[in-house]
């Protein structure tokens, strides 16, 4: 990232030439930066916290209507440099909205194709299953209910774990999570007894002294057929280029490589 900040520094100044364009354009985004959180400060006085509209009231009169001020002071040097924040913010947008929207499409995808109770249980009971004594650890961003991928993972390798753990980690859009909500755990099939629990930890540690794999998903996003030249070009070229250069999770999550197992499958969207 620094060495693309560099870059940008360097043709920016190349193609602007003069220190006049860049002060116009470092003026610009100043003023339009402290604009805009003002206008988000508002909205979170009127919105979230209650605030009184006097106050309220108040705080435009005094503070955003001297930024709206020294904004409107500086908007004649948007043809001499100020052009270029405008052109980053749109990139910018871009790619967030593209990303955003793509991501919901995925993720509704697997809401609507999860694999049902019946055909889990179907896979389990199948004869033609193979059954290794391992854990597999399978990771997915689909937090309730089993991905389309790990039927896709049965149907191409007919074999199963021993133990099968589904792992999804979640950002929530809250400061503080509480420590009983940290970590949620269910289970795929009906819950046992007591007694019953009491022998499955010691499935579990068999299969964990015997080896863990981790199985991971690899997800490509493909238009559906009919679809819009602009939807391709959001999905087939624009989506995939981001994808394919952004930092995977398994990186993050610092899983062994010689434990990793990839499921590739391509989402219809």
């Amino acid at each position: 990232m620094n060495y693309l900040l560099m870059i940008g520094c360097l043709l920016v100044t190349i193609a602007f030439g003069t220190t006049e364009k860049l002060s116009n354009a470092y003026g610009i985004a100043v003023i339009f930066s402290e604009t805009l959180t003002s206008s988000f400060m508002v909205v979170i006085m009127l919105g979230i916290s209650n605030t009184n509209m006097l106050l309220v009231l108040l705080y435009v009169l005094v503070i955003s209507s001297t930024e709206y001020i020294y904004l409107t002071s500086v908007l004649y040097k948007f043809s001499q440099g100020g052009y270029m924040p405008f052109l980053f913010a749109i990139m910018l947008m871009f790619i967030m909205c593209t990303w955003n929207s793509v991501y919901r499409k995925k993720y509704n995808y697997e809401i609507n194709h999860k694999v049902s109770q019946e055909v889990i249980r179907d896979m389990i009971m199948g004869t033609n299953i193979n059954r290794m004594q391992r854990l597999a650890i399978f990771y997915s961003d689909l937090a309730h209910g089993i991905p389309p991928i790990f039927k896709h993972y049965v149907d191409i390798v007919p074999s199963l774990h021993s133990v099968i753990v589904f792992v999804s980690i979640k950002s929530l859009p809250i400061s503080k999570v509480p420590p009983e909500e940290r970590f949620l755990f269910s289970r795929v099939n009906p819950k046992q007894p007591d007694c019953i629990m009491v022998e499955e930890v010691g499935i579990i540690d068999r299969a964990t002294q015997a080896g863990v794999v981790h199985l991971v998903g690899e997800h490509e996003i493909i238009s559906r057929r009919g679809s819009s030249i602009g939807k391709r070009l959001l999905i087939d070229y624009a989506y995939n280029f981001m994808n394919k250069n952004v930092r995977q999770g398994y990186n993050l999550f610092e899983i062994p490589h010689k434990r990793m197992l990839k499921v590739g499958m391509t989402y219809e969207v």
